[in-house]
Order: C-alpha cells, then structure tokens, then sequence
C-alpha cells in the first residue's frame, strides 16, 4: 500500500494517522492542542467534466502545492481522496493557526490554476476539529472535520467551519430512521474498519475486530453509536451485519493473498465479527454464514464470531442450538461485552466458546479499583478452567499492560495501540510497523511485534 500520493507526493490518509498519533503523543506532554482540518475543493467536479481528468490533476497537484507554501516544517498535509486534503496542526493557540491557514489558502486560490491552456478559478470548504486529549481518536477526528467542512459546503462553500456536538447527525424518527438505513443500504454507504487485536506476552499482532461505520453522503463518517439502536429497533441490522460478515471475510481473505504472493505470514491470524441479539434470532443466519464462507473462500476456523453475553443470555436454550449449529460450520465463537450481563456459569459451561471479552468498563478502573482489578482476574482464572481464551477491550492507558499481565489475560485490544481504520490505513499501519521493527522478523513463518503508541 502506498504510504504517499503519486499524483501530489504528499502523505496517503494512512500516514497521516500514523503521523497524528506521534503528535497525539506529544500532547501528554503539555504541548497544547491538535487540530485536524478538511480541505474540500468546491465543485471541482465541472473541472473534469467539462475539461477532463488530466485537467483536473493539475488542479489537484496546483493546490497541492499551494498548502504545501502555507504550513510550516512541523505540520502535515496530506491528500484524503480526489479533491480532499487533510492537515494537521498542532501547538497552543492552534485554534488561530487554523483561521490563518484558511485565510492563506482562500487568498492563493483567487489566483487562478493554469490548466490546459486555461484559468481555472477554484475555492474550497473547510472544515476543522480540535482536542486536547491524548487518547483521542484520529479517525473521529477525522470525520468530525469532514462533518464540518460538509456544513461549510451546504453553507456556499469558501467558508470555514469548526465541528461541535450539533452538527453529530440524529436519525430522528423511526419512520426517518428506517428510510434513511435502507437507502445506506441501496447506496453501499456502509464499510468496515478494524481494530487490532494482540497478544499480552509478546505484542505480536494475532488478530482484528470488524467495526462497521456509515459513510453519510453529507454527515461524513457516522459512528455505530448514532445508527446501530435505530438498525436493532427496524430489524435492519440484520441485512447491515451480513454485510459487514461478507466484507470482513473478503478483505481478510484478500490480505491472506497477497502474503501469499509476498510469501510473508499474514497479516492477523483471526478475523473477528461481531453477531447482534437480532442477527442470533435470525432463522437464516447460519446458512448466511455458510454461504458467506463459501462465496469468499475463508478458511472457517480463521472467523470468530463474537456475541454478546446479554444476547446470549435472553433466550439461552435457543441460543445454545445456534451456537452448535455455528460451531458446526468449523467457525469460531466468543462471547462479547462479557461482565454487562447476567450469566449462568451453568449455560457459560455449556454454550461451545473459545473465546471471551472483557468489557472495557472494568478494563478503564482496573488500575485503580480493586474491585475491579479482582474481578478481571477471577473472570481471566474462569475462562482460562473452561479453555477459553481471554481479550481486554477498550485498553487505552500504558499502566493497564503491566495489570492486565499479572491477570493471565491472554490478549487486548484498545486505543494504546491503534483506533479503528479502513482496510487500506490497516494494512498501511501494519507495513510501517514492519518497516520501524528492530526486533528483525516478518519473513514467511514469522508474526510481528508491534509498538504502542505511546
């Protein structure tokens, strides 16, 4: 995967969020605020079609080179998508350092971009977000300033716009809601990211999470936490999980060829996917499953479905008969969330796991509560007497490794690492891990070590 744009030679979204992270970092250290800004070029569509592509590349490389003169050595400009662009700066009055980039940039872009022999008049939408907190989320960040600059667009365009709360999309009524998930559905706005999942002992990287996100033609990148309660209530998750399924198979298995053809180990060992309480009462779900590992080719004991321990525990008879029916088909099964229901060590001994996930509400006061720090123990010594494996979820702190390894706790998963990302930043971010290993490794027959992000 290319880690620079070849048309502009600046930094691929992958790098920037490998980029921001460093200066996420840098903001433990006192240093200020981090703000993310979206460039987003108004109606550059009529460039290409009313003068062509190769038109329009110059366009794209013109302001490239425009933003590239307006930042300093210490800030990051890097081309999103198309007409897209990302910046990153950072420092104590950033908010204002925003406002001057912005100002600039307008100003170079009232002279005109030479392009196959014409004047092309272009301006641009900006959208910006700001934190002060290191363990925020890039990605957020990220489309948080894309829900910004979308305004800024809405608003005629040329305009700035910092993101607050408001502008976060409400699904609004059912009726609304249901409209508004079909057509995602219809229009294919719905992808997948992936959170990193690694081993305590040694960080080696053994697997990743599956985590759908809406991409909203206006709003930007929506979270799970927007949507999934409308999906769950007008039964549309089921169509969006077996999505996510399908996706999530297709893009493990197209990782696993190309290091193949690498002849390098892969990338992660396991994909997990998540199953909802509506998805588990679904009469078609295993045959979807079924189907989904045939069409693709994914090997069934490199999937690890994963369920909620509530959702398991609503009806625990039937869904014992469909977790024997999923085992059957070779998959792998874990429950979710576990610590947020009400379990029977009776159906927990029953029900065909390998796995088990540590909520991350225990996770987050495990260094200072010793309830907590008991529970997640005795939770770790009871998995480990059933043969289950165990993930922390949620780990976002340095000082819960060191806790979570006197535990036994087997793997964590968390923001220390890595945030949710699409496929192409996952296999971005793995290859800059490789890359920066001193430990040697990563031929064929090798798994990585990872860094932390901190």
């Amino acid at each position: 995967m290319e880690l620079y744009d070849p048309l502009t030679g600046l930094p691929t979204r992958g790098m920037f969020t490998y980029l921001a992270s460093y200066a996420l970092d840098r903001l433990a250290e006192g240093r200020g605020q981090l703000a993310v800004m979206k460039v987003d070029l108004d109606r550059f569509h009529s460039v290409n079609d009313t003068l062509g592509h190769e038109a329009g590349d110059e366009v794209i490389r013109a302001v490239a080179e425009r933003l590239g003169a307006i930042v300093s050595p210490d800030e990051v400009v890097a081309r999103l998508a198309g007409d897209e662009f990302l910046l990153l700066l950072e420092g104590r009055e950033v908010g204002n350092r925003v406002d001057e980039v912005a100002a600039r940039l307008l100003a170079e872009l009232r002279q005109p971009v030479q392009a196959e022999g014409r004047s092309i008049f272009v301006t641009a939408s900006f959208g910006w977000a700001l934190t002060p907190d290191p363990s925020a989320d890039v990605g957020e960040l990220i489309a948080n300033a894309g829900i910004a600059a979308a305004r800024a667009k809405r608003r005629g365009g040329g305009r700035v716009e910092r993101y607050d709360e408001s502008m976060r999309p409400g699904l609004g009524p059912r009726d609304h809601a249901e409209s508004s998930l079909h057509l995602a559905l219809e229009r294919d706005e719905f992808e997948v990211h992936y959170q990193p999942v690694l081993a305590l002992a040694d960080r080696r990287l053994v697997g990743v999470e599956a985590l759908v996100r809406w991409r909203h033609p206006e709003h930007g990148l929506v979270l799970p936490v927007d949507f999934i309660h409308a999906a769950e209530v007008t039964g549309l998750i089921v169509p969006i999980g077996a999505k996510v399924l399908r996706l999530a198979c297709e893009t493990y298995q197209l990782w696993a060829v190309e290091a193949e053809r690498e002849r390098r180990a892969p990338i992660v060992d396991v994909m997990e996917v998540n199953l909802s309480a509506r998805q588990l009462a679904d009469p078609g779900l295993v045959e979807e499953v079924r189907n989904v590992l045939l069409d693709t080719g994914m090997p069934p004991n490199r999937l690890m479905l994963e369920i909620t321990e509530s959702a398991l525990m609503t009806e625990p008879e039937e869904a014992l008969g469909i977790l024997r029916r999923l085992k059957n088909l070779g998959v792998r099964l874990a429950v979710d969330d576990f610590g947020t229901g009400f379990s029977s060590l009776s159906y927990l001994r029953k029900f065909p796991l390998d796995g088990l996930k540590i909520d991350k509400s225990f996770i987050d006061e495990l260094t200072t509560s010793p309830e907590d720090a008991v529970i997640v123990a005795s939770v770790v010594d009871l998995a480990h007497a059933l043969g289950l494996e165990v993930v922390a979820e949620g780990v976002e702190e340095e000082n819960q490794i060191p806790a979570l390894e006197a535990t036994g706790c087997d793997m964590f998963q968390g923001w220390l690492y890595s945030p949710p990302v699409g496929p192409s930043e996952f296999v971005e971010q793995t290859a800059l891990d490789r890359v920066s290993d001193r430990g040697g490794g990563g031929g064929a027959g090798q798994r990585r070590r990872v860094r932390l992000r901190r």
